[in-house]
């Protein structure tokens, strides 16, 4: 987006009114050309729900509800907002069953029962690798974080996850159909994946 900096984590708004962050973000000094600085930020989907908001007249929240919880038998589920608006990109919260679910409903290319709800083009680019992230990457670790889709992590091989902090995981394997689902409650997350490593080593050889 042509920021220097990752925006909208606990770090930078802490202490800022929630009502105001949407002025924040678009008074934040855009020092880049768009397009040519990659930085994780929480910004994107923030803009894009209040986009949603003002144009198509409800939160965020409410519209992932009717197309996607709702069709995936999602029953309770809650979302922050900063503001009026939701949050996006943080703040929900979801029973692991249900955030299997929506793990299962990337991994099957947006169909729940027969029915297509997402267009299967969009989970496509959702995990394609937009973006390399060469200052991010470690081959040692379990899943290296080769590039950047639409906000999933992209690996090598064609894997690809979400990564929420303290250790909440959203992992599909295309080539073996797994998906695998993590919740945590420690600020390092790497001791999660480690423990994955014997199993998708048994994924790969069997």
């Amino acid at each position: 987006m042509g920021y220097d900096t990752g925006l909208l984590f606990s770090k930078d708004i802490k202490e800022r009114d929630p009502a105001t962050l949407l002025d924040y973000v678009f008074n934040y000094p855009i020092v880049h050309e768009p397009g040519e600085f990659f930085v994780y930020s929480n910004v994107g989907p923030y803009i894009i729900s209040a986009l949603i908001q003002e144009e198509v007249g409800v939160n965020l929240s409410e519209w992932v509800r009717r197309i996607i919880f709702q069709p995936l038998g999602v029953q309770a589920f809650e979302w922050k907002n900063y503001g009026k608006y939701c949050a996006a990109s943080s703040g929900l919260k979801l029973s692991h069953v249900d955030f299997h679910r929506v793990a299962c409903f990337l991994a099957g290319d947006g169909r729940v029962a027969g029915q297509q709800q997402v267009p299967r083009q969009w989970l496509e680019l959702m995990r394609y690798p937009h973006v390399r992230t060469p200052s991010m990457y470690d081959e040692a670790r379990v899943f290296p974080k080769y590039a950047y889709g639409f906000y999933l992590w992209i690996c090598k091989d064609g894997r690809y996850y979400c990564d929420g902090t303290d250790g909440q995981y959203l992992i599909v394997l295309p080539t073996s159909g797994t998906v695998i689902t993590t919740f945590g409650h420690q600020s390092d997350m790497k001791p999660i994946t480690e423990c994955l490593r014997p199993l998708l080593q048994g994924v790969v050889s069997g």
